[in-house]
């Protein structure tokens, strides 16, 4: 293969903060070293988010830049380790803290988890798994603290899955709850 040895396939190198992948037709190193470079930045990765997630600057490329590797290393990292893009993982653990604060009873604003305010996080969340603010509050405030613990592990279940069939039938029976919730709250109000 000529002089330079990295040429072989799937072999990672390292220069001043920099990784990157020389490969093969497939986009996974097929050699340890570069399965043990995809952990490390993924490892990184996910060090960043936790300690940062709140920074509404933070998004894919600026974490790419301080780990010191291309965004598409960083997403191929983030596909071998956890079998999602690198940008949802940080807008799933954005979701789950958003959602864990809401059903504690604390006040959300956008700022403590990572966006401009808290309307950015709701509708993001609407697109996301079907459920607007007020359908939420509704539920939350009609639910006593076991459906609420209940509840909120569902919509983070609902946030996590990757399996289709199981995100439809999550949703369902969310909204089956949020109906349920409607309806005591009218019998309640007619009493």
């Amino acid at each position: 293969m000529g002089k330079d040895s990295s040429a072989d396939v799937g072999i990672a190198k390292t220069t001043k903060n920099h990784i990157y992948f020389k490969r093969s037709a497939g986009n996974l190193p097929e050699n340890g070293n570069g399965l043990q470079i995809y952990n490390k930045i993924f490892k990184q990765y996910l060090t960043i988010i936790k300690k940062e997630y709140s920074n509404p600057d933070l998004n894919f490329q600026t974490i790419a830049e301080k780990i010191g590797c291309s965004m598409k290393n960083l997403n191929e990292a983030c596909l071998y380790e956890s079998g999602v893009k690198a940008k949802y993982c940080l807008y799933k653990y954005r979701f789950i803290k958003g959602i864990k604060i809401i059903f504690d009873g604390g006040e959300l604003t956008g700022k403590k988890i990572g966006y401009i305010d808290s309307r950015v996080f709701y509708k993001a969340l609407k697109s996301r798994i079907g459920i607007c603010k007020s359908d939420l509050m509704t539920i939350i405030n009609n639910q006593n603290r076991e459906d609420k613990k209940q509840l909120c592990n569902e919509i983070i279940n609902l946030i996590s899955t990757k399996n289709r069939m199981k995100k439809k039938m999550l949703m369902k029976e969310i909204k089956a709850k949020i109906i349920e919730a409607k309806l005591r709250l009218d019998i309640s109000k007619e009493n």
